[in-house]
């Protein structure tokens, strides 16, 4: 015990970061922003790092689909570029973009050849004949408390995001339809003023 170095007790899953390596180096390293939880069978769970993440059966898709790593059926019926998650920093916004012949759903919803749809945590990405087949459940890492704002019928619809500006009887935040991605403006007016 006394010969055991600090890395040979730390847990098998944490990286320790070495410290020769030089500041800027270390501020590269990029943590992850999202998770998409695998609802298929042997299939890992996938971080989300970069920008914009692409799936596909093509070898330049971010998440390659194939036969070794998916079930036959849903190879099948995966186009080569299917769908992509994109992350807009400056409205804080997630949307998948459906790029596929064959149609991606979010919730049980088709999105559409070339359409976009906002995703919010615990969203469910499926594919195949009325999004048959399940692939992923869709989580934010940061913190998603903005939503909270709105009331739950709403947040079905609508996506929340930064704030605007405060006026005498509330506060006003940019909001954003889920399917369309058409901006809009809310206010949030205290009752207890009237």
């Amino acid at each position: 015990m006394g010969n055991a170095k600090a890395s040979d007790r730390l847990p098998a899953t944490l990286t320790p970061l070495p410290l020769s390596l030089p500041v800027e180096e270390q501020n590269e390293i990029k943590l992850p922003w999202g998770r998409l939880y695998s609802c298929v069978e042997n299939f890992k769970s996938i971080d989300l790092v970069e920008e914009t993440i692409t799936l596909g059966r093509a070898e330049h898709c971010t998440i390659v689909v194939r036969s070794d790593n998916f079930p036959e059926n849903t190879v099948l019926i995966i186009s080569k570029l299917h769908f992509s998650i994109n992350r807009d920093e400056i409205t804080d916004l997630v949307y998948l973009k459906d790029e596929s012949k064959n149609g991606t759903f979010v919730n049980g919803i088709l999105v559409g050849k070339g359409n976009k749809n906002i995703l919010q945590n615990d969203d469910i990405v499926s594919v195949g004949f009325k999004g048959s087949q399940k692939l992923f459940v869709f989580k934010l890492l940061q913190s998603d408390e903005l939503n909270s704002y709105l009331p739950p019928e709403l947040r079905k619809k609508y996506k929340l995001s930064r704030f605007l500006g405060k006026g005498a009887c509330g506060e006003v935040h940019l909001l954003f339809e889920k399917r369309s991605i058409k901006a809009f403006a809310v206010k949030k007016i205290k009752r207890n003023l009237f």
